[in-house]
């Protein structure tokens, strides 16, 4: 499946960093709790702009299985999925200047938020 035929690549890469800083960032190891994340799945999903500026939006996501461990040795694991969305120029390139979060979503059922994502026309995505 080639759903990012010509899109520019750095682009992509430049998401996908800003998706994993962000995912750390929401699970910082503290004195009571730390984290481990698990990449699950990149989903990626290009729509059509209604901003003439733009080519189409492109919605990159990344799931992770984050488990958290409290300090008296508790396990909690839980997937959750990090998103960004930008318009792509008509020169292919991502406008990272308008970057936007998207909602994440936190669950103890990863085939459900895998399902959630393809709801919203999200298909894994192969790096």
């Amino acid at each position: 499946m080639d759903l990012v035929n010509g899109l520019n690549d750095k682009g992509l890469k430049e998401i996908l960093k800003k998706i994993d800083d962000y995912s750390k960032s929401e699970n910082k190891n503290s004195s009571s709790s730390s984290y481990t994340l698990e990449p699950q799945g990149t989903y990626l999903g290009i729509f059509s702009s209604s901003d003439s500026a733009y080519e189409n939006i492109i919605g990159l996501s990344i799931i992770y299985k984050v488990t958290e461990t409290k300090s008296d040795g508790l396990k909690d694991t839980q997937y959750k999925d990090y998103s960004y969305a930008a318009g792509v120029k008509k020169d292919d390139s991502v406008d990272m200047d308008k970057l936007e979060k998207l909602q994440f979503n936190t669950t103890t059922d990863l085939e459900g938020l895998k399902s959630y994502l393809s709801n919203y026309k999200l298909k894994e995505y192969k790096q």
